[in-house]
């Protein structure tokens, strides 16, 4: 699935956080029962690199609060599940 399709537009300030994300957010850290708990900061630093990322702290930043927000949606959507 084309994660552009379901991401509103993207603001230019916000567009190197954006492709870093899309790069690594698949890289979750699971957790013992197999749930994800958080997204790998390494995959983060290490994709910021790669595509020479000028303002890194304030595109890990970014990365890493998108991270939380889609875990905490993933987490909300788990919950209802068991609840049903």
């Amino acid at each position: 699935m084309d994660c552009k399709i379901c991401l509103p537009d993207c603001l230019p300030e916000n567009q190197d956080a954006e492709k870093i994300y899309l790069i690594v957010r698949d890289q979750y850290i699971m957790s013992s029962m197999g749930g994800p708990v958080a997204i790998n900061q390494m995959a983060i630093h290490r994709a910021m690199d790669l595509y020479d990322i000028e303002f890194r702290q304030d595109c890990f930043e970014k990365v890493v609060n998108v991270g939380r927000k889609f875990l905490q949606e993933y987490n909300e959507k788990q919950k209802d599940k068991q609840e049903q």
